[in-house]
Protein backbone atom coordinates (compact mmCIF):
# COMPACT_ATOMS: atom_id res chain seq x y z
CA UNK A 1 0.00 0.00 0.00
CA UNK A 2 1.44 3.33 -1.07
CA UNK A 3 0.21 6.89 -0.73
CA UNK A 4 -3.11 8.37 0.28
CA UNK A 5 -6.32 9.72 -1.23
CA UNK A 6 -8.67 12.62 -0.71
CA UNK A 7 -12.41 12.15 -1.00
CA UNK A 8 -12.29 8.58 0.27
CA UNK A 9 -15.69 6.95 -0.14
CA UNK A 10 -16.85 9.57 -2.66
CA UNK A 11 -16.54 7.19 -5.60
CA UNK A 12 -15.85 9.16 -8.80
CA UNK A 13 -14.71 12.32 -6.97
CA UNK A 14 -11.85 10.75 -5.04
CA UNK A 15 -8.26 11.54 -6.00
CA UNK A 16 -4.76 10.38 -5.14
CA UNK A 17 -2.82 13.02 -3.22
CA UNK A 18 0.37 11.00 -2.86
CA UNK A 19 1.89 7.69 -3.83
CA UNK A 20 0.61 7.08 -7.36
CA UNK A 21 3.79 8.15 -9.15
CA UNK A 22 5.91 6.32 -6.57
CA UNK A 23 3.86 3.15 -7.11
CA UNK A 24 4.44 3.32 -10.87
CA UNK A 25 8.17 3.86 -10.45
CA UNK A 26 8.57 1.05 -7.94
CA UNK A 27 6.47 -1.54 -9.71
CA UNK A 28 7.22 -0.76 -13.36
CA UNK A 29 3.84 -2.30 -14.21
CA UNK A 30 3.20 -4.62 -17.12
CA UNK A 31 -0.54 -4.21 -16.59
CA UNK A 32 -2.65 -1.84 -14.47
CA UNK A 33 -5.81 -3.09 -12.73
CA UNK A 34 -7.90 -0.09 -11.69
CA UNK A 35 -10.86 -0.98 -9.49
CA UNK A 36 -12.47 2.36 -10.28
CA UNK A 37 -14.93 3.73 -12.82
CA UNK A 38 -13.46 4.67 -16.17
CA UNK A 39 -14.83 8.22 -15.84
CA UNK A 40 -13.60 8.86 -12.29
CA UNK A 41 -11.01 11.41 -11.22
CA UNK A 42 -8.84 8.41 -10.27
CA UNK A 43 -8.98 7.32 -13.91
CA UNK A 44 -7.82 10.76 -15.07
CA UNK A 45 -4.77 10.51 -12.81
CA UNK A 46 -3.95 6.92 -13.74
CA UNK A 47 -4.08 7.66 -17.46
CA UNK A 48 -1.88 10.73 -17.09
CA UNK A 49 0.73 8.87 -15.04
CA UNK A 50 0.64 5.94 -17.45
CA UNK A 51 1.25 8.34 -20.35
CA UNK A 52 4.28 9.75 -18.54
CA UNK A 53 5.79 6.64 -16.94
CA UNK A 54 4.34 3.51 -18.57
CA UNK A 55 3.15 4.30 -22.10
CA UNK A 56 1.30 1.48 -23.77
CA UNK A 57 0.79 -0.57 -20.62
CA UNK A 58 -2.73 -2.08 -20.66
CA UNK A 59 -5.33 -0.81 -18.18
CA UNK A 60 -8.17 -2.97 -16.89
CA UNK A 61 -10.93 -1.04 -15.12
CA UNK A 62 -14.18 -1.84 -13.31
CA UNK A 63 -17.53 -0.56 -14.57
CA UNK A 64 -20.50 -0.29 -12.20
CA UNK A 65 -22.38 2.17 -14.40
CA UNK A 66 -25.54 0.54 -15.77
CA UNK A 67 -27.21 3.47 -17.56
CA UNK A 68 -26.19 5.27 -20.72
CA UNK A 69 -22.92 7.17 -20.39
CA UNK A 70 -24.71 10.16 -21.90
CA UNK A 71 -27.26 10.13 -19.08
CA UNK A 72 -25.78 10.59 -15.60
CA UNK A 73 -28.08 11.38 -12.70
CA UNK A 74 -25.30 13.13 -10.77
CA UNK A 75 -24.75 16.86 -10.35
CA UNK A 76 -21.46 16.45 -12.21
CA UNK A 77 -23.17 14.36 -14.90
CA UNK A 78 -22.05 16.45 -17.90
CA UNK A 79 -18.44 16.24 -16.74
CA UNK A 80 -18.65 12.47 -16.20
CA UNK A 81 -20.19 12.05 -19.63
CA UNK A 82 -17.30 13.98 -21.19
CA UNK A 83 -14.70 12.00 -19.21
CA UNK A 84 -16.33 8.74 -20.29
CA UNK A 85 -15.92 9.63 -23.96
CA UNK A 86 -12.34 10.81 -23.45
CA UNK A 87 -10.96 8.18 -21.07
CA UNK A 88 -12.69 4.84 -21.55
CA UNK A 89 -11.64 4.38 -25.22
CA UNK A 90 -8.02 4.68 -24.03
CA UNK A 91 -8.37 1.67 -21.71
CA UNK A 92 -7.76 -1.94 -22.63
CA UNK A 93 -10.34 -4.15 -20.94
CA UNK A 94 -13.12 -4.03 -18.38
CA UNK A 95 -14.90 -5.96 -15.68
CA UNK A 96 -18.61 -5.16 -15.39
CA UNK A 97 -20.95 -5.65 -12.47
CA UNK A 98 -23.82 -7.02 -14.59
CA UNK A 99 -25.18 -7.33 -18.13
CA UNK A 100 -26.60 -3.78 -18.07
CA UNK A 101 -23.12 -2.43 -17.35
CA UNK A 102 -21.79 -4.50 -20.26
CA UNK A 103 -24.48 -3.07 -22.56
CA UNK A 104 -23.68 0.49 -21.44
CA UNK A 105 -20.00 0.04 -22.31
CA UNK A 106 -20.83 -1.41 -25.71
CA UNK A 107 -23.23 1.46 -26.38
CA UNK A 108 -20.37 3.86 -25.65
CA UNK A 109 -18.35 2.06 -28.31
CA UNK A 110 -15.81 0.32 -26.06
CA UNK A 111 -14.20 -2.44 -28.10
CA UNK A 112 -11.88 -4.10 -25.61
CA UNK A 113 -12.48 -7.39 -23.78
CA UNK A 114 -15.37 -7.20 -21.29
CA UNK A 115 -16.01 -9.72 -18.52
CA UNK A 116 -19.19 -9.67 -16.45
CA UNK A 117 -17.91 -10.42 -12.94
CA UNK A 118 -18.79 -9.07 -9.50
CA UNK A 119 -15.76 -8.09 -7.42
CA UNK A 120 -16.55 -10.68 -4.80
CA UNK A 121 -18.03 -11.25 -1.36
CA UNK A 122 -15.75 -12.77 1.27
CA UNK A 123 -16.98 -16.34 1.37
CA UNK A 124 -14.84 -17.08 4.44
CA UNK A 125 -16.85 -14.56 6.48
CA UNK A 126 -20.31 -15.79 5.52
CA UNK A 127 -20.01 -19.34 6.77
CA UNK A 128 -22.44 -21.62 8.52
CA UNK A 129 -23.73 -20.48 11.91
CA UNK A 130 -26.57 -22.38 13.50
CA UNK A 131 -29.87 -20.53 13.68
CA UNK A 132 -30.15 -21.37 17.37
CA UNK A 133 -26.74 -19.89 18.22
CA UNK A 134 -27.34 -16.80 16.09
CA UNK A 135 -30.70 -16.09 17.72
CA UNK A 136 -29.28 -16.61 21.19
CA UNK A 137 -26.50 -14.14 20.42
CA UNK A 138 -28.94 -11.54 19.05
CA UNK A 139 -31.63 -12.11 21.72
CA UNK A 140 -34.22 -13.39 19.25
CA UNK A 141 -36.81 -16.08 19.98
CA UNK A 142 -36.35 -19.54 18.47
CA UNK A 143 -40.07 -19.92 17.75
CA UNK A 144 -40.33 -16.79 15.58
CA UNK A 145 -40.40 -16.74 11.78
CA UNK A 146 -38.06 -13.86 11.01
CA UNK A 147 -37.92 -11.81 7.81
CA UNK A 148 -34.79 -9.64 7.57
CA UNK A 149 -34.13 -6.38 5.74
CA UNK A 150 -30.60 -4.98 5.94
CA UNK A 151 -29.61 -1.78 4.17
CA UNK A 152 -30.08 1.96 3.91
CA UNK A 153 -33.43 3.26 5.12
CA UNK A 154 -34.30 5.45 2.16
CA UNK A 155 -37.60 5.61 0.32
CA UNK A 156 -36.41 3.92 -2.87
CA UNK A 157 -35.30 0.81 -0.93
CA UNK A 158 -39.01 -0.01 -0.65
CA UNK A 159 -39.05 -0.88 3.06
CA UNK A 160 -42.45 0.81 3.32
CA UNK A 161 -43.78 -1.81 0.89
CA UNK A 162 -42.29 -4.57 3.02
CA UNK A 163 -43.91 -3.18 6.17
CA UNK A 164 -47.30 -2.96 4.46
CA UNK A 165 -47.02 -6.52 3.11
CA UNK A 166 -45.88 -7.76 6.52
CA UNK A 167 -48.90 -6.14 8.18
CA UNK A 168 -51.23 -7.95 5.79
CA UNK A 169 -49.32 -11.20 6.29
CA UNK A 170 -49.76 -10.96 10.06
CA UNK A 171 -53.50 -10.37 9.56
CA UNK A 172 -53.75 -13.43 7.30
CA UNK A 173 -51.72 -15.66 9.63
CA UNK A 174 -52.70 -14.73 13.20
CA UNK A 175 -51.54 -18.08 14.57
CA UNK A 176 -47.92 -17.71 13.48
CA UNK A 177 -45.17 -15.82 15.32
CA UNK A 178 -44.06 -13.56 12.47
CA UNK A 179 -41.28 -11.01 12.96
CA UNK A 180 -39.74 -8.37 10.71
CA UNK A 181 -36.21 -7.29 11.60
CA UNK A 182 -35.04 -4.05 9.96
CA UNK A 183 -31.29 -3.41 10.24
CA UNK A 184 -29.91 -0.08 9.04
CA UNK A 185 -30.34 3.65 9.22
CA UNK A 186 -31.26 6.48 6.89
CA UNK A 187 -33.31 9.63 6.44
CA UNK A 188 -36.51 7.62 5.89
CA UNK A 189 -36.32 5.82 9.23
CA UNK A 190 -38.71 8.14 11.09
CA UNK A 191 -41.36 7.71 8.38
CA UNK A 192 -40.99 3.93 8.59
CA UNK A 193 -41.32 3.97 12.37
CA UNK A 194 -44.46 6.08 12.06
CA UNK A 195 -45.84 3.60 9.53
CA UNK A 196 -45.24 0.70 11.92
CA UNK A 197 -46.92 2.62 14.72
CA UNK A 198 -49.95 3.55 12.61
CA UNK A 199 -50.40 -0.11 11.60
CA UNK A 200 -50.13 -1.20 15.27
CA UNK A 201 -47.45 -3.74 14.42
CA UNK A 202 -45.76 -5.32 17.42
CA UNK A 203 -43.69 -7.75 15.37
CA UNK A 204 -41.40 -5.19 13.75
CA UNK A 205 -38.02 -4.35 15.29
CA UNK A 206 -35.51 -1.74 14.14
CA UNK A 207 -31.80 -2.20 14.81
CA UNK A 208 -28.91 0.09 13.99
CA UNK A 209 -26.27 -0.52 11.34
CA UNK A 210 -23.95 -3.36 12.29
CA UNK A 211 -20.35 -4.05 11.20
CA UNK A 212 -20.00 -6.47 8.30
CA UNK A 213 -18.50 -9.13 10.56
CA UNK A 214 -21.77 -9.21 12.53
CA UNK A 215 -24.00 -9.61 9.47
CA UNK A 216 -23.53 -13.40 9.27
CA UNK A 217 -25.26 -13.74 12.64
CA UNK A 218 -28.24 -11.66 11.49
CA UNK A 219 -28.53 -13.62 8.27
CA UNK A 220 -28.23 -16.97 10.04
CA UNK A 221 -30.88 -15.93 12.57
CA UNK A 222 -33.36 -15.11 9.80
CA UNK A 223 -35.69 -17.39 7.91
CA UNK A 224 -35.60 -15.18 4.80
CA UNK A 225 -33.80 -12.08 3.56
CA UNK A 226 -36.06 -9.52 1.85
CA UNK A 227 -34.81 -6.87 -0.60
CA UNK A 228 -37.86 -4.81 -1.72
CA UNK A 229 -36.09 -2.11 -3.78
CA UNK A 230 -38.23 0.07 -6.06
CA UNK A 231 -37.62 0.20 -9.81
CA UNK A 232 -36.51 3.85 -9.61
CA UNK A 233 -33.34 2.92 -7.74
CA UNK A 234 -32.36 0.40 -10.47
CA UNK A 235 -30.23 -1.74 -8.16
CA UNK A 236 -26.84 -2.57 -9.66
CA UNK A 237 -26.36 -5.77 -7.72
CA UNK A 238 -27.74 -6.15 -4.19
CA UNK A 239 -24.72 -7.39 -2.24
CA UNK A 240 -26.83 -8.58 0.70
CA UNK A 241 -28.41 -11.12 -1.63
CA UNK A 242 -25.06 -12.82 -2.17
CA UNK A 243 -24.31 -12.71 1.54
CA UNK A 244 -27.60 -14.50 2.20
CA UNK A 245 -26.96 -16.98 -0.61
CA UNK A 246 -23.58 -17.90 0.87
CA UNK A 247 -25.37 -18.80 4.11
CA UNK A 248 -28.18 -20.73 2.39
CA UNK A 249 -30.77 -18.22 3.63
CA UNK A 250 -33.72 -17.94 1.21
CA UNK A 251 -34.15 -14.60 -0.59
CA UNK A 252 -37.30 -12.67 -1.44
CA UNK A 253 -36.33 -9.80 -3.73
CA UNK A 254 -37.83 -7.36 -6.20
CA UNK A 255 -37.00 -7.31 -9.90
CA UNK A 256 -35.27 -3.93 -9.61
CA UNK A 257 -32.20 -3.50 -11.81
CA UNK A 258 -29.73 -6.36 -11.77
CA UNK A 259 -31.22 -8.26 -8.81
CA UNK A 260 -32.84 -11.06 -10.87
CA UNK A 261 -29.51 -11.70 -12.62
CA UNK A 262 -27.82 -12.18 -9.27
CA UNK A 263 -30.42 -14.48 -7.76
CA UNK A 264 -31.26 -16.55 -10.82
CA UNK A 265 -33.33 -19.56 -9.75
CA UNK A 266 -32.04 -19.40 -6.18
CA UNK A 267 -34.75 -17.15 -4.71
CA UNK A 268 -38.21 -15.60 -4.99
CA UNK A 269 -38.66 -12.59 -7.30
CA UNK A 270 -41.63 -10.20 -7.11
CA UNK A 271 -42.67 -7.09 -9.02
CA UNK A 272 -40.94 -4.05 -7.52
CA UNK A 273 -43.33 -1.66 -5.79
CA UNK A 274 -46.22 -4.16 -5.88
CA UNK A 275 -47.26 -4.84 -2.28
CA UNK A 276 -49.77 -7.48 -3.36
CA UNK A 277 -47.13 -9.43 -5.26
CA UNK A 278 -44.71 -9.15 -2.35
CA UNK A 279 -47.40 -10.46 0.02
CA UNK A 280 -48.16 -13.37 -2.31
CA UNK A 281 -44.45 -14.18 -2.53
CA UNK A 282 -44.03 -14.16 1.25
CA UNK A 283 -47.02 -16.50 1.53
CA UNK A 284 -45.53 -18.78 -1.11
CA UNK A 285 -42.30 -18.90 0.86
CA UNK A 286 -44.12 -19.83 4.08
CA UNK A 287 -46.27 -22.45 2.37
CA UNK A 288 -43.34 -24.29 0.76
CA UNK A 289 -40.50 -24.79 3.27
CA UNK A 290 -38.95 -27.61 1.24
CA UNK A 291 -38.72 -25.42 -1.85
CA UNK A 292 -37.22 -22.62 0.23
CA UNK A 293 -34.58 -24.97 1.59
CA UNK A 294 -33.70 -26.17 -1.90
CA UNK A 295 -33.37 -22.59 -3.11
CA UNK A 296 -31.05 -21.86 -0.20
CA UNK A 297 -28.75 -24.68 -1.26
CA UNK A 298 -28.83 -23.57 -4.91
CA UNK A 299 -28.05 -20.05 -3.75
CA UNK A 300 -24.86 -21.09 -1.99
CA UNK A 301 -23.67 -23.06 -5.01
CA UNK A 302 -24.40 -20.11 -7.28
CA UNK A 303 -22.72 -17.57 -4.98
CA UNK A 304 -19.57 -19.65 -4.62
CA UNK A 305 -19.36 -20.24 -8.36
CA UNK A 306 -20.05 -16.68 -9.53
CA UNK A 307 -19.79 -14.10 -6.76
CA UNK A 308 -17.14 -15.21 -4.25
CA UNK A 309 -13.73 -13.60 -3.90
CA UNK A 310 -12.24 -16.83 -5.21
CA UNK A 311 -14.36 -16.53 -8.35
CA UNK A 312 -13.23 -12.93 -8.84
CA UNK A 313 -9.57 -13.82 -8.32
CA UNK A 314 -9.85 -16.48 -11.01
CA UNK A 315 -11.47 -13.98 -13.39
CA UNK A 316 -8.71 -11.43 -12.74
CA UNK A 317 -5.97 -13.95 -13.52
CA UNK A 318 -7.74 -14.95 -16.73
CA UNK A 319 -8.08 -11.30 -17.74
CA UNK A 320 -4.41 -10.58 -17.02
CA UNK A 321 -3.40 -13.55 -19.13
CA UNK A 322 -5.56 -12.25 -21.96
CA UNK A 323 -4.28 -8.67 -21.98
CA UNK A 324 -0.61 -9.61 -21.46
CA UNK A 325 -0.61 -12.76 -23.63
CA UNK A 326 1.20 -14.54 -20.80
CA UNK A 327 0.28 -17.62 -18.81
CA UNK A 328 0.24 -16.81 -15.08
CA UNK A 329 -0.81 -20.18 -13.63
Amino acid sequence: MLGSVVGKGQAQRGMYVAGLIRAFRRSRPEVIVMMEEGFSFFAVQVLLVRWALAPGVPIVFYNNHIASFSNFSYRLGPLYSLLSRLLIPRMTAAFCINSKAVAALKELGFRGPIVEQFYGVNETLFVGISKHDARKKLHLHNDDIIFLFAGRLVELKGVQDLIEAFAQLCHQRPGQRLRLLIVGRGDYESALRQQVQSLHLSGVEFRDVVPQEEMPSYIAASDAMVLPSRTEIDEQFGRVNVEAMLMETPIIASNSGGIPEVIGDAGYIFQAGDVGDLLATMNRFLDNPTTAQQQGKRGKERAMRRFSMAAFATAVVQMLEQVTSRRLR
